[in-house]
């Protein structure tokens, strides 16, 4: 694998904050806009998003935008950290990351840890699979299990 993926996988989840963060500063921001910069610069045209504990995923830009929709419809002022980005096996890219939401209504603040494995083809990310648990990410990813960190 080439710098060229890690480079792909930053520059999208750079993407991803900054059209967050133009939602946030602006509710009224169309999400059409962001979709279309990620799809126009980062990802394939059939690129599927499957987030844990939702069967089924999103594919493709609408189904980003309808997916976007549903996550703000919850929760605001989502900000997303890359971590760290770690070479799989084949075309493959781990991203571990740190998101942060504030529960819409209750403004409650939440913070958690999300291990992402994005399979890359012909320069695009062809999907962002999301996971809570890191050594079904890092299986997912073709690596092996993490050592102790103690």
């Amino acid at each position: 694998m080439s710098e060229r993926n890690l480079d792909l996988v930053r520059g999208y989840f750079a993407a991803v904050d900054e059209v967050l963060l133009a939602r946030a500063a602006d509710p009224a921001t169309p999400l059409e806009a962001g979709a279309d910069l990620l799809f126009e610069s980062f990802l394939a045209p059939d690129a599927e998003w499957s987030p844990p504990f939702l069967p089924g995923g999103y594919r493709g830009r609408d189904g980003w935008v309808r997916a976007a929709r549903d996550w703000l419809e919850v929760a605001d002022g989502w900000k997303v950290e890359v971590e760290e980005l770690v070479e799989g096996e084949g075309d493959r890219v781990l991203a571990v990351l740190r998101v942060f939401i504030q529960g819409k209504g209750s403004g409650a603040a939440y913070g958690q840890r999300v291990y992402a494995v994005l399979p890359i083809a012909g320069g695009r990310i062809t999907g962002v699979l999301d996971f809570t648990e890191e050594a079904e990410a890092r299986e997912a990813a073709g690596l092996p299990p993490a050592t102790d960190r103690a």
